[in-house]
């Protein structure tokens, strides 16, 4: 079909409309039943893909696109039966929403912000606090209780077969906006680090909020390593502020000998020194 319609000659926008429609139809049919929802899950993911890879040439059908599949993805992690397809559906949509922030903002230093944002909102809507549905108990005015309430429902927003896969498909993202400032175009000067010491927060309170296990481990670990390595960019402009008003003690005796060479120029060759 797919193979038909590019030889039809359709418009590109309409290729990947009808990618995008098939792939929402087919995820959504997945995430309704409860027996037999393989096929057209992996169906859904693999038309998915297709149209992601054929919408990352072009950014505006990139936007366009990845908002869409968000918006099919974040249903399934919502309001799936399956736990399998809460898995997939909170790993779509946290992959198409640093898609979405690459094609809004492009590579490099402008979009690194923005995708780290996307890890930030992961922590918000994967883990539910019990002190904040205490919180939401205890309020007794009526905005604040509205704010602490609407906190409540967001931090439960993903179902739990959803969370742990949204995690780590954040912290993939987070370590790729990392990685494209680093190795990528040029940044501003210090911006590296900041970007650096952030993801290091970030991987912080995500092994902060999850339970005990390998999970916390791997996020503990992350946010060590990004810790260390926040301040080396700065290295070659702080080293020298902090060592450089010593380094006067590697030359401690240099005055000394000077000195002597001095007084020695000043009798010349003939004369000696009454010592």
């Amino acid at each position: 079909m797919l193979t038909g319609a590019v030889a039809a000659g359709l418009p590109y926008e309409v290729v990947l409309g009808v990618l995008v429609a098939l792939a929402g139809a087919l995820l959504w049919t997945a995430a309704a039943s409860t027996d037999g929802y393989a096929a057209p899950l992996w169906l859904g993911v693999y038309l998915a893909g297709l149209a992601m890879g054929w919408a990352v040439a072009d950014r505006e059908a990139g936007v366009a696109v990845a908002g869409g599949l968000l918006v099919v993805l974040a249903g399934c992690a919502v309001a799936a039966r399956p736990r399998v397809v809460q898995a997939v559906g909170g790993a779509g949509a946290t992959l198409a929403a640093a898609v979405l922030a690459w094609a809004l903002f492009g590579s490099g230093m402008a979009a690194a912000p923005a995708m780290l944002g996307v890890r930030a909102g992961t922590l918000v809507v994967t883990r539910p606090s019990r002190k904040l549905a205490a919180a939401v108990v205890r309020a007794r005015r009526t905005s604040a209780t509205v704010a602490l309430g609407f906190l409540d429902r967001l931090s439960r927003l993903v179902r739990p077969g959803g969370r742990t896969a949204a995690e780590a498909a954040a912290m993939g993202v987070g370590l790729l906006a990392l990685a494209q400032v680093l190795f990528g175009a040029a940044a501003v000067e210090g911006m590296e680090a900041l970007l650096l010491a952030i993801g290091a927060v970030l991987a912080a309170a995500s092994a902060w909020r999850r339970p005990r296990g390998a999970w916390r481990t791997v996020a503990a670990a992350e946010a060590c390593v990004l810790a260390v390595l926040a301040p080396l960019p700065l290295s070659g402009a702080v080293m020298p502020a902090l060592v450089g008003p010593y380094g006067w003690l590697t030359h401690a005796w240099a005055g000394a000998a000077e000195g002597r060479g001095r007084r020695s120029a000043r009798r010349g060759p003939g004369r000696r020194s009454r010592c």
